[in-house]
């Protein structure tokens, strides 16, 4: 049992823990012949108090919450969906918060010693305990291996993200990696790590005769760790400098996720402005690399964004079963969102060159729209396929004379090119491609003889 003010950073909690706070002034004494009032708050606390809130945010409020049913009393309808939206965003960085944290570098402590270093002077630790310096260098050097990997496979990482990785993913990237170098720094500040850098920088200023004989692999070691200590700051200042920026993108591409590609194109110009000041004003973010890298990710969200829109939460196989006018009006919403798009990045591009001293938007198009384009190509071709699903579908509802025959020849048609069971939203599928050509190719001898 150990009672605690929780000033001192070495107390952390081992199982649970109860917490007694004063409501009152410290002059006016806690009434002790009552059992529970205001003047004293208390309470029982788990080991991981993070983990805790998370839980009962997760498990217990939000079902409440997200509830259709829920009763909202006097609260207005657009303050209650404000709440909501605000309430996922907390409990969603709450876990990735808890999850960075986790999955973070642990450096280890140094191992206890018998030896009282507070009171001995560095000579005589130097002199009498060399052991103990070349234990602290071995540490220090394991602590340069971990955030030298660190530092690089997270960047790594990234580049191996999956190919149709939204915008969210760089604020996530970047929040995450912040949160885990504030880590590492923090661990730093701590005092038995303090102690490390203390002795191990005062060997290198001891005499001659008292320095033991690893001194200049303590030399060595430090220069690495100088080294690492500049990347280390470099990495922070970066990755705090990013999370600036993106955070500002946050609420311009909201819709991209949330909206409609009709609401999307109203959101383009803002959207666009967002991106030309970061271009323009970010110290780190700037680069075409990594502004290339942002579109093509806006630009992957938005193929998302119209595939749900197309698709109405259902699975890829639904589309056959929709009302065909109603999916032409959706798939037309996707060649609309493009061309919306590229007419307000090329905008934006003109306006910038009309400040040759400014940063331009000299990006690669084709890694930008590239894949919208290859995706348009396809709705395009879905669009004339269900219009001429519908054509014949209209036909077979008037009992002309000799249609029957060529209803029939179409069904077959039909029913062939669907029992191939293509995902029609899957542009990448070339086959489909090959298929469809086919399918034009008898729709066309049908019409033929139609006529």
């Amino acid at each position: 049992l150990i009672i605690t003010t929780g000033e001192h950073e070495d107390v952390r909690i081992k199982s649970r823990a109860v917490y007694f706070l004063r409501n009152v002034a410290d002059s006016k004494p806690v009434r002790a012949d009552v059992n529970c009032d205001g003047d004293l708050l208390f309470g029982e606390m788990a080991a991981s108090p993070l983990e805790s809130l998370n839980t009962g945010l997760l498990d217990v409020f939000r079902p409440i919450v997200s509830q259709t049913s829920t009763d909202w009393a006097s609260c207005e309808g657009e303050q209650a969906s404000e709440f909501k939206v605000t309430f996922e965003k907390f409990t969603t960085e709450l876990s990735q918060g808890i999850q960075s944290l986790s999955g973070g570098i642990d450096l280890p402590s140094p191992e206890p010693t018998d030896v009282d270093l507070r009171s001995l002077s560095y000579n005589d630790i130097a002199k009498d305990h060399p052991e103990l310096v070349q234990k602290y260098e071995q540490l220090l050097e394991v602590w340069c291996r971990q955030i030298e990997q660190y530092l690089e496979q997270t960047l790594e990482g990234q580049q191996k993200e999956s190919g149709d990785a939204g915008p969210r993913t760089e604020l996530d990237f970047w929040r995450t990696r912040l949160q885990k170098i504030t880590s590492i720094t923090e661990q730093l500040k701590t005092k038995e790590r303090k102690m490390v850098f203390g002795l191990l920088q005062a060997i290198t200023r001891v005499s001659q005769d008292v320095a033991p004989k690893n001194r200049q692999s303590v030399f060595n070691t430090l220069r690495r760790w100088k080294q690492i200590d500049i990347a280390i700051t470099e990495a922070f200042n970066e990755a705090k400098d990013n999370v600036k920026y993106l955070t500002t993108l946050e609420k311009f591409i909201e819709p991209l996720y949330n909206g409609t590609p009709a609401t999307i194109v109203d959101t383009l110009p803002a959207l666009m402005n967002s991106v030309k000041m970061i271009h323009t004003i970010a110290r780190y973010y700037n680069t075409t690399e990594r502004m290339t890298n942002l579109f093509a990710k806006i630009t992957n969200q938005m193929i998302t964004n119209c595939k749900e829109c197309v698709l109405e939460g259902e699975e890829s196989d639904s589309l056959w079963r929709k009302d065909p006018l109603v999916l032409i009006k959706n798939l037309y919403s996707c060649i609309q969102l493009n061309d919306a798009y590229q007419e307000q990045y090329r905008a934006t591009k003109e306006t910038l060159l009309s400040l040759p001293k400014g940063k331009q938007f000299d990006f690669s198009e084709t890694l930008i729209f590239g894949r919208f384009d290859l995706f348009c190509r396809r709705v395009t071709k879905l669009i004339d396929m269900f219009q001429t699903i519908h054509q014949f579908t209209s036909l077979s509802q008037h009992r002309f004379d000799g249609m029957e025959p060529l209803v029939k020849a179409f069904k077959n048609i039909f029913e062939e090119f669907q029992i191939k069971r293509h995902d029609l939203l899957d542009f990448h599928n070339n086959r489909f491609d090959r298929d469809y050509v086919e399918f034009n190719v008898r729709i066309s001898d049908l019409e033929s003889n139609l006529r």
